[in-house]
């Protein structure tokens, strides 16, 4: 217990984000002046943290896994097919997407 409270104090979860640019695990340390200081410094430190204002948990479905399959390979398609266009691989992870959810 002594080892998870230093782990997740404040000051090491400052350090350890200073030198690692992952995100905090404690909103006091985000509110810290050092953290303040280095993200006006190192604003890509920062975007984790902003972006969990539209985090959300994970869907508890049995069929999220193939669901995240098919959107990664939907992304990988668009990153390697130029004759896709972004809609159309969009709507194609959506059409799969649909056929599991409603079985």
């Amino acid at each position: 217990m002594k080892f998870i409270k230093w782990m997740t104090s404040k000051e090491q979860t400052i350090y350890a984000s200073s030198f690692t640019g992952y995100l905090p695990s404690r909103i006091s340390a985000v509110n810290s002046d050092e953290m303040k200081q280095l993200y006006a410094e190192k604003p890509l430190f920062k975007v984790a943290v902003d972006q969990l204002e539209y985090a959300r948990p994970r869907p508890m479905l049995k069929v999220y896994p193939e669901i995240a399959k098919i959107i990664k390979d939907q992304i990988a398609l668009a990153m390697t097919d130029s004759a896709n266009t972004p809609e159309k691989i969009i709507a194609e992870a959506g059409s799969k997407a649909d056929k599991l959810l409603n079985k």
